[in-house]
């Protein structure tokens, strides 16, 4: 990481600890990422951005507001939607699909689902899946559902206009 990038990241952790009070930083692995992001939103775009988003989330006290925020940049810039780490339609989605099939799909296949369909969509779509599955297959294709079947069932009911 060059010498700009850092002073980037410490802006950002500055940032958090001033808004957030919150110092915590993020992982080696994300160090690239938060490169790339200056490169392809501007380092002045993406400081401004994170202020705004600590501002936003100020109520909320986020554990790791820096990681948290560089998972859903891209969506809040116009790049892919991406849908908040904190959204209350993720333990929804999770409790209805465990109350429907006794399984807890991960928060962050329900992330990308939802930056994609609707709320209502995902469930009817996945409420006509589970009926076509016995016991002992139940746990593995609701995994498959949420981890890229959702999209063809959800695709299969608009073609038969059913949403």
């Amino acid at each position: 990481m060059g010498f700009r990038e850092r002073n980037l990241l410490k802006e950002l952790r500055i940032i958090a600890a001033k808004k957030l009070q919150n110092t915590r930083s993020i992982p080696a692995s994300q160090k690239e990422r938060l490169e790339l992001l200056a490169v392809a939103f501007g380092r002045d775009t993406i400081v401004n951005d994170f202020t705004t988003w600590c501002e936003e989330h100020a109520a909320e006290h986020p554990r790791y507001p820096l990681f948290d925020y560089i998972r859903i940049v891209e969506g809040r810039l116009g790049a892919t939607p991406k849908v908040e780490v904190h959204d209350p339609r993720i333990p929804d989605l999770q409790s209805f699909t465990y109350e429907l099939a006794g399984v807890l799909p991960p928060p962050d296949n329900i992330r990308d689902i939802l930056a994609r369909y609707e709320m209502e969509e995902v469930k009817a779509a996945l409420q006509e899946f589970v009926l076509t599955l016995d016991n002992r297959e139940m746990k593995s294709a609701v995994k498959l559902f949420f981890n890229g079947g959702a999209a063809a069932v959800i695709q299969s009911r608009r073609k038969r206009g059913l949403k």
